[in-house]
């Protein structure tokens, strides 16, 4: 790999929002459980994870006008993280086999096939489409060492963009630009308190944009203006927004306590997203998302480094981390 330099640009990051910039209307129960939501391109359906009439997950299809729920795999081991392609026409998922691959199915349940390339032994984690639809961005060990790649989804030929040596990512969500890979470090899905928002713009590229407790799910909105993600908060999920330009972060409204994985439909009127009881989903949900722009305040936390991470394995200087309280010293 080659070696890369290291720009860092100082700039403020979390200038927080007095109060909630967003809020939810008209919260409606589309599925009695369910988690990993997408929506399809057209904005009419959404396909997400389940076990409603099975004993493992499996993804299903909910029609958002109608309410009407279609299972579409049926596998031995179940699947789980569906992923649509840019037409609407096919879905990617994980099979949640031993080891776990990727497949692609087609709408109507037809033509499912693994994308090939796979070495025996290797797994495939957390796919999510890109907006050409060339490419695949999937956690795995396909070429070696887990990290986040790039896969072609006729041939299944690899590109590596981060490995697990070099920093520890997951999650990986494509720009609507298809330039940058969003991507989480940390965070409770590997052992972590604090989670850690990157940016991938290309392979060996790591940008760290924020930091914070138990930050998840990252997605894109606002024609890649945006990102909206989870974070932890009196031991619940709750959505916030970071401007990606800016580094400014608001949060959702009180009414939020508990909701995890918000994902904005395509026409940016709509966030379906899992409820959370505790440990377990509750059911899967879609409200009307109502912005309050004026919330955005001038409050800052403090600064960080806006870094561009050097890929090559070696430890990345300590800091400065907003804090609530009392700025912090922290390695990344």
């Amino acid at each position: 790999m080659n070696r890369l330099l290291v720009v860092v640009i100082f700039f403020t990051l979390s200038v927080r929002a007095e109060g909630a910039c967003f809020t939810i209307a008209n919260e409606t129960r589309l599925a009695p459980v369910g988690s990993f939501p997408a929506w399809s391109p057209d904005g009419s359906t959404i396909a997400f994870t389940a076990d409603i009439d099975t004993d493992k997950p499996e993804i299903y299809l909910v029609t958002v006008d109608t309410r009407d729920i279609l299972g579409l795999t049926r596998s031995s081991d179940g699947a789980t993280n569906p992923t649509w392609s840019p037409d609407g026409q096919q879905i990617a998922f994980r099979s949640r086999g031993r080891p776990s691959r990727l497949h692609i199915i087609a709408r109507d349940g037809s033509s499912e096939r693994e994308v090939p390339g796979a070495p025996s032994g290797s797994s495939d984690f957390e796919p999510d489409w890109s907006p050409d639809g060339s490419r695949i961005a999937v956690v795995s060990n396909r070429l070696g060492e887990m990290g986040i790649i790039t896969v072609d989804p006729v041939t299944g030929e690899g590109e590596r963009w981060s490995s697990e040596r070099e920093l520890k990512l997951d999650q990986p969500a494509w720009s609507p630009n298809g330039t940058t890979i969003a991507a989480v470090g940390g965070g409770v899905f590997q052992g972590e308190i604090e989670g850690r928002l990157y940016l991938l713009h290309g392979p060996g590229q790591a940008e760290l944009i924020a930091r914070g407790v138990g930050y998840q799910w990252p997605h894109w909105i606002d024609d890649g203006r945006a990102i909206i993600y989870s974070y932890l908060r009196r031991s619940t999920f709750r959505p916030g927004v970071i401007e990606v330009d800016n580094g400014i972060e608001c949060e959702a409204g009180p009414e939020w306590g508990g909701r995890a994985n918000p994902i904005v439909s395509p026409d940016g009127q709509r966030v379906v997203f899992s409820g959370r009881d505790g440990e377990e989903f509750d059911g899967l949900w879609i409200a009307d998302l109502i912005r309050s722009p004026s919330a955005v305040g001038e409050q800052s936390w403090g600064t960080l480094k806006r870094e561009h991470v050097k890929m090559d394995g070696q430890p990345r200087p300590a800091i400065r981390i907003p804090s609530a309280s009392k700025p912090m010293i922290v390695n990344p």
